[in-house]
């Protein structure tokens, strides 16, 4: 506990700012964006909702086509892995079911660099989707992050937590902000709370509302891949 501890204040210290604290450190994030300002959000962002297979039906922004039952496993193995010990009979289940192993790969090349230790079942959806949005989002104009809590200055107190947030690579400014929900039911409305909660932490601040949710091209519905 006492290294989390030491762990975590670094981080602030390294990368923090007035109003946000990483929750990860994701050395994906340009180096002259780790430190998240209130400027970055001088435009207007755009709103997205990721959900897993089936939330577009639900009123998602855009789904990955993940079932909640393999979401599950792939949990369940990552957190054996990052924690030990690695369950190894469930690798070799994972890597007998081509779609298990397409996102085992995806995920596997992915979370230690972007920082995840899975200690939720969420976190392998925002693995997926920030792998998933890059469709949309070409990574040499944008970077795609998350786990970035906001609070007043001066305050130990966490008001709320971006699950995603795209930025321009040149000016590390905030083109996209977002939430991934693993759950369907009531999840859209949680969601879309948490969205207006932030949007109102930047308005309180001087920046300006969202301009809308985004609407993705048919790129990003193209068939997965690795």
């Amino acid at each position: 506990m006492g290294f989390l501890f030491i762990f975590v204040v670094g981080l602030t210290q390294v990368f923090g700012s007035p109003y946000f604290d990483p929750v990860r450190l994701d050395l994906t994030v340009p180096e002259k964006c780790r430190d998240l300002k209130l400027s970055y959000f001088k435009n207007p962002s755009e709103e997205i909702y990721v959900g897993r297979q089936g939330a577009l039906a639900a009123g998602f922004t855009i789904e990955y086509p993940v079932t909640r039952n393999n979401a599950r496993l792939l949990w369940r193995y990552f957190k054996s892995l990052t924690h030990q010990p690695e369950d190894l009979n469930l690798l070799r289940k994972i890597k007998a079911d081509p779609v298990l192993r397409r996102d085992y790969d995806i995920i596997l090349r992915n979370y230690e660099e972007q920082d995840f230790w899975f200690q939720n079942e969420g976190e392998i959806l925002e693995v997926l989707a920030i792998h998933h949005l890059y469709k949309e989002f070409p990574e040499n104009h944008y970077y795609i992050t998350g786990g970035i809590e906001y609070h007043e200055m001066g305050s130990e107190k966490t008001i709320g937590e971006i699950d995603l947030l795209v930025g321009l690579r040149d000016s590390c400014e905030s083109y996209v902000v977002g939430e991934v929900k693993l759950g369907r039911r009531k999840m859209l409305s949680k969601a879309k709370e948490q969205l207006r909660r932030f949007e109102n932490f930047l308005i309180n601040h001087s920046a300006p509302p969202f301009g809308g949710e985004y609407q993705p091209g048919p790129g990003i519905y193209a068939k997965t891949k690795n």
